[in-house]
Order: C-alpha cells, then structure tokens, then sequence
C-alpha cells in the first residue's frame, strides 16, 4: 500500500513527453500485435523509436534515451568477488546443489537424454557422456 501511495504521490514528476513516446509506442506494439501477429512489432518499434529519437532529437527536448553503447565486447576480466560475499553465497549454493544434482543424475533425466540423442541425427555432435540406450529395432517389414 505505501508504494501506491508513492506512486500517486510521484505523479507530477512524469515528464509529459517521454510519457508520451513511451505510451505510443506500447499502444502501436500492441496495435501490431493484434492487427497482424506474424509481424514482428518489436523490431518495428526499436527501428522507428530510434530513427524518430535521432530525427526529432527527442534526448534535447528531455526525452530519456539510453546515450552512448560502446562498440565491441566488453574486456575479458575476473569478477570482484571477495571472500566476503564468497561466504555469503555459499549458503545458497549448497541449498540449490542437490536438487540441480537429482535433476541432472535422476534416471528419467538419462533416459530423456538418451532417448533424445539416439533420436537425433549426431554428425558433427558430440556424444553425451551419459549411458546410451541403443536404439529400438525397426519392424519387421510384412
């Protein structure tokens, strides 16, 4: 109930025409979803939303925009995690581990994975390391 209130009370900070900018574009997504569901309204949106943005230089007029994406992949570096938070995470970690580990060695689970395999054409795939189930014997033709 507090965050209602929050939100009601917050009501005068929209500013009016990022508002706007954002309201049409869910109501053309919406329009195009419902108007012809095999086009891809999304990509429409973005496409549009960016060439308006960069035409109307909405970001001048107040409007948020995402700015500046560096090119490229980021730098390749380990995360900064401290023993600290190392501790804190292991709790969780060995709650989660056993039920990934029933999930993953269960014997439905192999027989999925073998049945799946055997089904599957495998040029150029690995084979699992599972245990495989040979494949079953074709009918005997009449």
């Amino acid at each position: 109930m507090p965050q209602l209130k929050e939100f009601f009370t917050e009501l005068n900070q929209i500013h009016g025409l990022t508002a706007l900018v954002g309201l049409t574009s869910l109501a053309i997504l919406l329009f195009i979803k419902f108007k012809s569901p095999k086009v891809p309204g999304a990509l429409i949106v973005v496409i549009a939303g960016i060439a308006i943005s960069a035409a109307a230089d909405l970001a001048a007029h107040g409007v948020a925009t995402v700015g500046h994406i560096p090119r490229g992949l980021p730098r390749l570096t380990w995360p900064g995690v401290g023993i600290g938070k190392t501790l804190q995470l292991l709790p969780a970690a060995v709650g989660i581990s056993p039920s990934v580990s029933q999930t993953t060695f269960s014997p439905r689970a192999r027989s999925l994975v073998a049945t799946a395999s055997t089904s599957m054409p495998t040029r150029n795939c690995s084979r699992s390391a599972l245990p495989m189930v040979p494949p079953a014997s074709p009918p005997p033709s009449p």
